[in-house]
């Protein structure tokens, strides 16, 4: 049974202060609300500016009455693609169908940006500790990363002070709110 991938921002992979990323959403069918299409809030990469990651809060959010009016449902034909920051905020219906929805996805940033894995500090309380990545390691480890732990052999960077808070579901209507 297809379940709704809730209201969520995609991980932070850069310097997104410094950066633009982007993902690719191109699916090979036909997609719509029938089969796990998409939906996103518009122009709510500019809502936050938090860092993402498998340690750090993840925000997700059921779809309800009051989230629902404020969402742009996406028909997106096979071969088709959306192109979106990291921070938009999105998810997709579920697959109601009884056909599978493929979807081919990747990852764009600038030639001179480096990929980042942004983890919490188990040791410091406010600090976040930036790694390296390769997208080829961040692939083969990312259940690891989605579990919050971190693979052998990452490149240790820096550290940054930071507070991880949580982004409440009334934050996101606030900020809709703002931008009407």
């Amino acid at each position: 049974e297809s379940q709704e991938f809730e209201l969520h921002q995609d991980w932070s992979v850069v310097e997104e202060n410094k950066f633009n990323v982007a993902q690719i959403w191109c699916p090979l069918v036909d997609t719509g609300p029938e089969n796990g299409g998409m939906f996103l809030i518009k122009k709510s990469h500019h809502f936050f500016s938090n860092y993402r990651s498998g340690s750090l809060f993840r925000f997700h959010y059921k779809v309800n009455e009051k989230t629902e009016r404020h969402l742009t449902r996406l028909h997106i034909k096979a071969g088709e693609a959306l192109l979106y920051h990291n921070r938009l905020i999105h998810g997709s219906f579920p697959n109601t169908s009884d056909a599978l929805r493929i979807v081919a996805m990747g990852n764009i940033a600038p030639r001179n940006a480096e990929y980042l894995y942004y983890q919490k500090s188990g040791s410091v309380n406010g600090q976040v500790d930036i790694y390296g990545l390769d997208p080829a390691v961040f692939l083969h480890h990312l259940k690891v990363f989605e579990k919050g732990d971190i693979p052998p052999n990452l490149l240790y960077i820096k550290s940054l002070a930071y507070r991880d808070e949580e982004i409440s579901e009334q934050e996101v209507l606030d900020h809709i709110a703002r931008q009407s």
